[in-house]
Order: structure tokens, then C-alpha cells, then sequence
């Protein structure tokens, strides 16, 4: 019963001291350490609904600039965090940080769709998951090489996001870092890194190329998926790569090329490519195009969880001393003898 007193009592003060912050020139804060002085930008209204969910209200908008130091209550603090939510879903459009900033907390910008520019300071050292999460009109994103650790969905579906520039400290790209920020161009890979995680860069069509460093470790599942124009170099050979990670995209396409052009040739390989590319129908498949070929193209180009040609035949016909297997390529029939694609005259009888 003491115990649960002393946990409720902690409780009550942190929510007191929540609900005693003050504002600054139209900038709620709130104090962190009476004894060093520091304090925190603060949502401005938090909801609970039922102890299920928080709710977050903001009326910040337009430019705002977050000065080092503020006047509140019984001195002078240091402004040393972005608090979690504290512009959820707000009309801002520009945020000026100052130099003081250590962290910017989990969804601190989350759904601000306004947002087109914003500093990270070099005194950053953290950005929570989900910081920047749905800012749609951010463009470029430069940090400092303090920063060592970003969240999951930092920058997820950042649409409008073109440039990042990475610290050369961070070791890990989370799970869902850059998922869907289908603008960007341009993002250094830091020498620094160990893991990209599953979906890191997910849905980024317009990245081209990309050098790994010699510290990869590993990379997750779907991480570059739907990067249609990546090509990636330096992949260590010890890197544990998992075997959707290049799921539709143009790495994993030139890797499998390569590897049927010296088996199948690369004339007949590159014919398919194209058929491939252009989402041509099946039917123009040269004469004894190789099915395995077209199965492994078929996965890396619509992806392991989506294949639209069937790995096992509808049906399986003997016509005379011959064997024939019946599949359904985008939805064109294909009759196969010996794995092989055949004339179209050996389909009369099936």
C-alpha cells in the first residue's frame, strides 16, 4: 500500500508540474531541473481520453523561433528539449532552434503539414521516433554529428523531403526511418552505420544510388523495397541481408539479370527485362525462354508477397510421348515443356 502511495504521489507531481508550465511569448515551457536550470518546449493541451489515449492540441502556427534561454517563474532556463507532441498536428511553417537543444521527442512534429523548414541544431544528440512523422512539405533535413540515435518513423511519409544529411555518428537506421518519402534524392550513408532496419527506406522511388559502408551488419526486410531506380554499392559480403530487402528494386533486378545473362544469355535476358519493364504481355516471350526465368523476374519485380505469376502450373497435359505444364502469366496462358516456353503450335491438341 506504501509503494503504490509513492508511485501515485510521483505521478501527481509530474502531472502538477505539466500543468504548471507557463508561457513565454506565446510558447508554452515547462521545468525540467530546478538546480541546473533547464526546461522544455511543451505541448499546449493534452487530453486523456479515459486513460486509453492521449490527444494533443496546438494552435502554434507560422513562423516560430524557440530562443536559448526564457524567464519563467523563479529564474532564467536553458531550453534543452522539444517535448513529445509539442507541435502535433500545429499551422507551423518554420521552427528556429536553438543551439541548447539536446532532444526532439517522440512525435514532437507529428503531423505538422505545414512545416517546409526547419534547423537541427548541433547540439542535438537524439530525435525521437516518429519526430517529424507526416510532415509533408519538408524539403531538406540537415543534422549535426552529434546526433547518434533516431527513432522509427522519424521521417516517415516526408513526401516532399528531397535532401537529408545524416550524422556520422548514428549506427542504426530504424525500422520505417524514411519510409515513403518518395522525393527524395539525396541522402549521405553514414561510415558509421551497422543496421538499416526493415522498411528504412521503403516507397523512396527517386533515390538512384547508394554507397554501404564497411561497418554494415545488416540490413532489414523490405528496406530499400519499391526503390525502382537504386543501385547500391559496397555491400559488404559478411552483411546479413535479408531476402526482401531489395523487393522492386532496380539492385536486386541488376543482380538477378546478371546472373541469368550468363546462364540464359544476356540477349534473351535483357528481351525479358524490357517485357518486364514495360508490363508487356507474356506472349512476346521469345521461344524457349527459360520459365525459371521468368519466375525470379516476377518476384523482384512485384515483389515476394505479391507475385502475379503462378510458381506451380494450373494444369499439366500429355499429348502423345510429350508433357506439357499450363501457366497463367498476367493472366496470358503459357505452356511450358522441359521448363521451357513453347511454340505456340505444340498447343493445338491441349
Amino acid at each position: 500500500m506504501k509503494r503504490t502511495f509513492i508511485i501515485l504521489s510521483l505521478i501527481s507531481m509530474a502531472l502538477s508540474s505539466k500543468a504548471q508550465a507557463t508561457y513565454v511569448d506565446g510558447i508554452r515551457y515547462n521545468v525540467l531541473d530546478t538546480v541546473a536550470k533547464t526546461c522544455e518546449v511543451l505541448y499546449e493541451t493534452l487530453f486523456d481520453n479515459n486513460g486509453t489515449r492521449n490527444i494533443y492540441v496546438s494552435s502554434y502556427s507560422g513562423d516560430v523561433v524557440i530562443p536559448e534561454k526564457v524567464e519563467i517563474f523563479d529564474g532564467t532556463y536553458t531550453v534543452v528539449a522539444i517535448s513529445e507532441q509539442a507541435f502535433h498536428d500545429s499551422s507551423v511553417t518554420r521552427v528556429q532552434l536553438p543551439n541548447t537543444i539536446k532532444t526532439i521527442g517522440l512525435g514532437a512534429f507529428y503531423g505538422a503539414d505545414k512545416l517546409c523548414d526547419i534547423n537541427i541544431p548541433a547540439s542535438v544528440k537524439e530525435i525521437g521516433p516518429s519526430a517529424f512523422e507526416g510532415c509533408r512539405y519538408l524539403d531538406t533535413v540537415v543534422m549535426g554529428d552529434n546526433v547518434t540515435k533516431i527513432g522509427n518513423c522519424a521521417f516517415f511519409g516526408c513526401v516532399c523531403l528531397k535532401t537529408v544529411k545524416l550524422s556520422n555518428k548514428i549506427k542504426t537506421l530504424e525500422e520505417r526511418t524514411f519510409t515513403n518519402c518518395k522525393s527524395l534524392e539525396s541522402v549521405n550513408i553514414p561510415t558509421s552505420l551497422n543496421n538499416i532496419g526493415d522498411v528504412a527506406f521503403g516507397g523512396c522511388e527517386k533515390l538512384t544510388n547508394l554507397t554501404m559502408p564497411a561497418t554494415l551488419k545488416t540490413i532489414g526486410e523490405n528496406a530499400f523495397y519499391k526503390c525502382k531506380n537504386l543501385e547500391i554499392k559496397g555491400i559488404p559480403a559478411t552483411a546479413k541481408v535479408a531476402p526482401t530487402a531489395f523487393d522492386l528494386c532496380k539492385h536486386k533486378y541488376n543482380i538477378v539479370q546478371k546472373k541469368y545473362s550468363a546462364k540464359y544469355g544476356a540477349a534473351l535476358v535483357a528481351k525479358v527485362v524490357g517485357l518486364f519493364k514495360n508490363n508487356a504481355q507474356f506472349m512476346d516471350c521469345p521461344i524457349g525462354t527459360p520459365l525459371v526465368l521468368l519466375q525470379e523476374l516476377g518476384r523482384v519485380m512485384h515483389g515476394e508477397d505479391n507475385i502475379f505469376l503462378t510458381q506451380r502450373p494450373y494444369n499439366e497435359y500429355v499429348v502423345g510421348n510429350n508433357k506439357f505444364k499450363h501457366y497463367n502469366f498476367n493472366g496470358v496462358r503459357m505452356i511450358f515443356k522441359n521448363g521451357r516456353l513453347t511454340d505456340k503450335s505444340d498447343w493445338r491438341n491441349i
